[in-house]
């Protein structure tokens, strides 16, 4: 995979990339070896069902909005300005039950699989085809 250098806007993207997930959008915006962020845009209503990642550790900088976390059982809102890691391997969900966007910074480390699972679920409407194919890609939906 080429690395990202240089300016990349939300706009835009690395490689002008742009995701549609479950009604979430994700635009990449850092690529390397070691790590990847993305801009996300996650409207209200929106969700990600219950997942974890075998190879990477997950973390959400909230930059504007609320969202509701489910950490393996543990029930926490976090809001503008909040950082909230989700450890490899520990189950996690996340929702926006708010009334307006969530806008984040997503950051996995290392990527691995990670672009291509993105690629794979874009446009996908089923949450149980996104969940399939999740597993196909080292990130299991539970």
């Amino acid at each position: 995979m080429d690395y990202s250098v240089g300016p990349i806007s939300r706009d835009k993207g690395f490689k002008e990339r742009r995701w549609a997930v479950l009604g979430q959008t994700y635009v990449p915006l850092h690529v390397t070896e070691h790590s990847a962020s993305l801009h996300a845009t996650m409207p209200p209503g929106t969700f990600v069902p219950m997942h974890l990642h075998h190879g990477q550790d997950e973390m959400l900088f909230l930059i504007e909005g609320e969202l509701e976390f489910d950490l393996d059982g543990q029930v926490f809102k976090a809001g503008a300005g909040t950082q909230v890691t989700l450890p490899r391997e520990v189950p996690h969900a996340f929702y926006n039950k708010s009334d307006r966007d969530a806008v984040v910074l997503v950051t996995v480390s290392p990527p691995r699989q990670f672009f291509e699972l993105m690629d794979s679920i874009s446009g996908v409407p089923e949450p149980a085809e996104v969940g399939r194919l999740g597993g196909e890609h080292n990130v299991p939906f539970l």
